[in-house]
């Protein structure tokens, strides 16, 4: 009985603690322990990153009006390809008492390949008499949908109280099995309904281009699908699942949503342009003049467009290290959010007065600090990302913000 209630207070402590950031609010199970209301303020509760893969915020100067391109700029604007990235969510409305919630939210995703660097060296250095092949555009993509979000948690703790005994027998086994065999273990699950937006794809993309002794040319053929208002846009139906186990001085979560998720758009707007440019001395059209025949037509209609997407899991660890300070480690996989590793910690100096910050690692480096005002009904949380980088140096920004009352 004694055990019991120990591990109770702890968890009541540690639920309290947690509460100021939602960490792992992917995680239906982690509304197991609310006893009360809450909801965020309509239409407030958002997150906006941009970013790109060239240059970072202090580069911008180098294109303000009459200034002059130094070769260390030039370096720079031919030191890799130029990708633009952007992910936003933001929540119209989000609500919930006790064990259960629900909330819709509209996300976006956009992987834009914008140019590739043999475009700006050949400006910038010229090129030589050679042939060149590009794909500038290709793989390029974007999709918006709306998701609602049902979600639900049994509030009373399950155990391992299955694992056997006998395991305990073992040297160095027998506290880590029987704190196992007593953690308290919650589940939830949510049931997913998304209306499909805007999408767009770059399904094709070359470029061929030279400059030879006698003659000068370049080919490129683009093709590309999105949606416009001729499009029927579909609605499909996921669910998700996910945990939280109890450490000594924290919590393990884990969680999968987005299963099943696909959805077809049926009749989608389509384009396609074709070029040839030819200057050359053995090749001229009736006037004597360069070769330049184009073919563009806008006017394609694709029957549909199959979109799937993967599931979305998210597991990792908040724990306390030192009295008021708490560790998070946290893993994400998803096609509409951040990918990759964090690492982050969090106190609260004041009682009212949340702190947090974290570095990512993934296909791209992030840097994130927030903090907010928590009173006893009201919360109030932003943050500032800086992707690759610090404040200048970064080559992107995010922000976000939530207010959320609770009664």
């Amino acid at each position: 009985m004694k055990k019991i209630l120990t591990i109770t207070i702890i968890v009541l402590i540690t639920v309290n603690t947690f509460a100021y950031f939602d960490n792992f609010s992917e995680n239906p199970a982690l509304y197991a322990s609310r006893q009360y209301f809450e909801f965020y303020f309509p239409g407030y509760s958002h997150n906006v990153n941009v970013y790109n893969s060239l240059i970072n915020l202090s580069d911008l100067s180098m294109f303000e009006k009459d200034h002059q391109l130094t070769n260390s700029e030039k370096e720079t604007l031919t030191e890799r390809d130029l990708d633009l990235d952007a992910y936003i969510d933001f929540k119209p409305l989000s609500f919930g008492y006790q064990n259960w919630n629900l909330d819709i939210a509209v996300y976006g995703k956009l992987n834009a390949n914008v140019l590739k660097k043999k475009y700006t060296e050949i400006i910038f250095y010229g090129n030589e008499d050679e042939h060149y092949t590009a794909s500038s555009g290709k793989g390029s993509w974007g999709i918006s949908f709306v998701k609602t979000r049902a979600s639900y948690a049994y509030d009373k703790s399950l155990q391992l109280s299955f694992i056997p005994e006998s395991i305990t027998k073992f040297k160095y086994w027998d506290n880590t099995v029987n704190y196992v065999r007593e953690m308290p273990i919650y589940v939830g699950a949510n049931l997913n309904l998304y209306n499909a937006l805007a999408y767009g794809e770059v399904t094709k993309s070359e470029q061929k281009f030279g400059t030879c002794t006698d003659s000068t040319y370049y080919n490129y053929d683009m093709q590309f699908i999105y949606t416009d208002d001729e499009t029927e846009l579909a609605s499909a139906v996921g669910f998700g699942l996910g945990f939280k186990a109890k450490l000594p001085e924290g919590w393990f979560h884990f969680s999968v949503d987005d299963l099943f998720a696909e959805w077809e758009y049926s009749n989608l707007a389509g384009a396609e342009y074709q070029g040839t440019y030819v200057d050359s001395l053995l090749y001229f059209d009736e006037d004597y003049e360069p070769f330049d025949d184009s073919v563009e037509n806008d006017s394609l209609r694709v029957d549909f467009k199959k979109v799937h997407i993967k599931p979305t899991i998210v597991w990792g660890v908040q724990h306390r290290l030192y009295k008021k300070v708490h560790g998070l480690f946290k893993y994400t996989s998803s096609d509409y959010k951040w990918e990759g590793t964090e690492f982050g910690i969090y106190m609260k100096p004041l009682p009212w007065l949340p702190l947090q910050t974290s570095v990512g690692f993934g296909e791209d480096t992030r840097w994130n600090f927030g903090l907010g005002i928590d009173l006893a009904n009201f919360e109030y949380t932003t943050a500032i990302t800086f992707m690759n980088g610090l404040f200048a140096k970064s080559r992107g920004i995010g922000v976000s913000s939530g207010i959320k009352f609770k009664f």
